[in-house]
């Protein structure tokens, strides 16, 4: 048991490590990131994850790293699409951009939790019961439809659980308070009987505050989100080291780029066709393996990454000659 958990200690580290500068250094401050400053970020997250595949490559050979690699760029375009579901978020519930790092960074500890749920409870069934290998390919076939057909399938906020069901239940206070998800208040409690009031108590009463609503927002719409990512990732390999270690580098950086996209608010109109084009093959990918035919993992790799690459440039070259009114 312990052996098994030897490969994890780099992770473990490099992650902690991760997440205390991000918090106690980078946004020590609540403050509205600069493109410059989430453009570093961003691409240091890249080169650490990308140092972490050479790590991968060192220990448990090429197939691992290759392995690692494709799975780190399918949840990163999946990602990337789902940044722009977390903007509209934003935009509906009109959060000040200077505490929107708070809140992604809350969600990605959560992400932390839920994913792993998700890869290793994934991983036991598809063990234990091998036909749920070709449901999850069925699945992410029908997710590709929606995206091309159904306007994206993207969560409508308006719609959520969390905000149509348990914040009526919930005490709210209307208007934002800072960077403060709960919020204590003075109260009270009047006590009648036959319309005659027989006590009032003063006591402390918890709201909570806006910004946990949104937090709880993007925090289920993560659960949805993981639906597709973990099994187009559990589609390339079962290995548990591989796919968390791959879906947590990819979603550590997201909250440096989604700064960056919300900068910059470039239209990539073909982005979810790359996408979706993307989660068919990996669905199809997953279908096949009934009839004993298994895609190498180069040629994987090359069509995951080629499908991503020409759909962004499609978009760039589209808005370049068509720009549209920002």
């Amino acid at each position: 048991m312990l052996e098994s958990l030897i490969p994890y200690i780099p992770f473990i580290i490099i992650i902690t490590t991760l997440l205390i500068l991000d918090l106690g250094v980078f946004q020590r401050k609540s403050h509205s990131p600069s493109l410059k400053e989430s453009s570093i970020l961003t691409i240091m997250y890249i080169v650490i994850s990308l140092a972490f595949n050479v790590y991968v490559y060192y220990t448990r050979g090429i197939d691992s790293a290759t392995l690692f690699l494709t799975g780190y760029i399918v949840e990163k375009a999946l990602s990337v699409d789902n940044l722009f579901v977390f903007l509209t978020i934003f935009t509906y519930f009109n959060l000040d951009v200077k505490y929107q790092h708070k809140v992604l960074f809350l969600g990605i500890l959560g992400a932390l939790i839920t994913r792993g749920i998700f890869i290793f409870a994934g991983i036991e069934f598809i063990n234990r019961f091998h036909f749920l290998l070709y449901g999850l390919g069925l699945l992410l076939i029908y997710t590709a439809y929606k995206i091309v057909f159904k306007d994206g399938g993207e969560p409508d906020p308006s719609k959520n659980f969390v905000l149509t069901k348990l914040a009526k239940y919930l005490p709210v206070k209307k208007d934002y308070v800072g960077n403060k998800f709960l919020l204590w208040e003075n109260g009270t409690l009047t006590v009648t009987w036959n319309n005659n009031i027989l006590s009032k108590l003063n006591f402390k009463m918890c709201y909570v505050t806006p910004l946990f609503i949104v937090l709880l927002v993007i925090e289920t719409t993560d659960v949805m989100f993981a639906t597709d990512s973990v099994p187009a990732v559990l589609s390339i390999t079962q290995d548990p080291f591989i796919v968390y270690t791959s879906n947590i580098f990819a979603i550590l950086g997201l909250r440096a780029l989604y700064f960056v996209i919300a900068a910059m608010m470039p239209k990539f109109d073909y982005l979810k066709y790359g996408i979706a084009i993307i989660l068919a093959f990996i669905g199809a990918k997953m279908l096949i393996t009934i009839i004993d035919i298994e895609i190498p993992i180069i040629m994987s790799l090359s069509i995951v990454a080629g499908c991503l690459f020409i759909s962004i440039l499609a978009s760039i070259i589209k808005n370049r000659y068509n720009p549209k009114e920002m």
